[in-house]
Parts: C-alpha cells; structure tokens; sequence
C-alpha cells in the first residue's frame, strides 16, 4: 500500500471510522456530557444557596472529564486488540499516517470538546446562580485558575498517555495505563519534595508545574502560639514559559510513540 499521506483516502477512513464506532463514539460522549449537566447544573437552578453546588464541580474534574476522557482515548486503537479484528484493520487500504491521524483526530475532538463544555458550563453555571441568590448572601466562587491550570497539566499528559496504552498494550489497556499514570505522578511528587528539602530547605512544599509555597514559623509573644506564614514563590517568566510548554511536549512525544507502535503493528 502507498504510504504517502492522501487526503481523499483520510476522509473514506474517517467515515469508515465513524460507521464501525459511531455508536460507541455516541454513547460515550452522552453518557460524559449527560454527568457534566447532572454535576454542574444544579447551581443555576436553586433560588438558594447550596452548600455542596462548589463541590460538585470539584467532582466533575476528576470523575467526568478526566474518566471520561481517559475511557474514552483508551479505545482508539480498540481494533488491533485481538487478532481477528487486527488482521482486519491492517488490511484497510490506507497509509499507516492516514490510519493514526484518524484515531488522532476522533480523540482531539472528544477531549476538546469535553474540557471546552466543562469550562463553558462552569463559568455559565457559576454566574447563573449567583444572579439568582440574594445580593448580601453567599455566592458560589470559581474554581481557582492555578488548580485549573494543574489539572489541565494532568489532563494534557494523561489523554496522551492513554492515547499510547490504546495501541501499545493487547489487554486491560485501560488499567495498565491508569496503573502506570498513578505510579508515576506518585513518584514525581515524592522525588520532587525530596530533591526541594535536599537542595533547598524542607520548609519549602514543591509540586510539579505550580509554584513553591515557603512555610516561615513566627512566634507569638507570649511564646504559647505558633503561626505558620506561607508564601508563594513564583518561577522566573522564562520557567514558567517552560513549564507551560513540557505537558505539551510530552504528549507530542506520546503521540509520535504511539505512531511507532501503529507501525510494529502494521507489520
């Protein structure tokens, strides 16, 4: 097969892609989407503040867009599981490229589309039902832009994590990949606090991506009470450039990993 990329045979893919899973594709999505209202929604419609509204868009972080996204990118490459279905994919007439970008196109746009209508219905949401609570009453407050930014880090590295355990391993893809993931933010974490007390101090509390916070002790007069000041120490433009950039990066470098393994699969 001629393995120059084609745009007329990428589109047949698409479409094909689409026939054989659009079902699947329709009712994961729903399912996911259908969570996210369930989650977020209540805030915009009570007359009264709720208590737990905040937290249900905690919630729908983790248990919805990054479950979501996560179940959902672990099928892309669902066909070459099991020899029967694999023989088959293989001999689909396309360049391997024409046959990876397809998967990669399906998955931006499910992965998009879920942390897009999150943010939108979050913001939305949040406003709607602050318009209907009384002026001096509590008010439902945003989640904060830095844990925005963390999980969005997570978010980036795992989607191409699970993109690579889509084709890289026969069985239980799923579960080895979110194993993997797990262990590995673990052992970052733990190697980053340590390498920071070592080298720095161990007042200093260091997590991957956001900026230090410094713990300084100050005593009261009389010495009966403790306070502990915290302060934050953000990075130098130029890091923080950087660290903007290294999720990016290291999906990129799943993704071209990933191509590699479609090709050992190919032949």
């Amino acid at each position: 097969m001629n393995q120059t990329f084609d745009l007329q045979r990428f589109t047949i893919l698409l479409k094909l892609n689409f026939v054989e899973k659009g079902r699947n594709y329709m009712l994961t999505s729903g399912l996911f989407i259908g969570l996210l209202f369930i989650l977020l929604v209540p805030t915009a419609l009570s007359d009264e503040f709720l208590p737990y509204g905040a937290v249900l868009h905690f919630m729908a972080l983790p248990l919805v867009v990054l479950l979501g996204g996560s179940v959902f990118t672990s099928s892309m490459f669902s066909q070459y599981t099991s020899p029967s279905t694999g023989i088959a994919a293989t001999l689909v007439p396309g360049s391997i490229l024409e046959k990876f970008l397809t998967a990669l196109v399906v998955y931006l746009c499910f992965s998009v589309l879920l942390l897009g209508m999150f943010l939108a219905l979050h913001y939305f949401t949040i406003d709607l039902g602050n318009s209907r609570l009384p002026e001096n009453g509590n008010k439902y407050q945003y989640i904060p832009k830095p844990m925005l930014w963390y999980f969005a880090c997570i978010y980036i590295i795992s989607q191409g994590a699970f993109f690579l355990g889509s084709i890289y391993f026969s069985k239980f893809s799923y579960l080895k990949t979110a194993g993997i993931l797990f262990l590995t933010f673990v052992l970052t974490i733990v190697l980053s606090s340590w390498l920071t007390s070592r080298l720095v101090d161990a007042s200093v509390n260091s997590v991957p991506f956001v900026p230090w916070q410094v713990s300084a002790a100050i005593t009261k007069v009389p010495p009966i009470k403790l306070l502990r000041a915290r302060y934050i120490v953000y990075f130098p433009e130029m890091v923080q450039y950087m660290i903007y950039a290294l999720p990016v990066l290291v999906m990129l470098g799943l993704w071209y990993i990933s191509f590699l393994r479609l090709k050992e699969k190919e032949f």
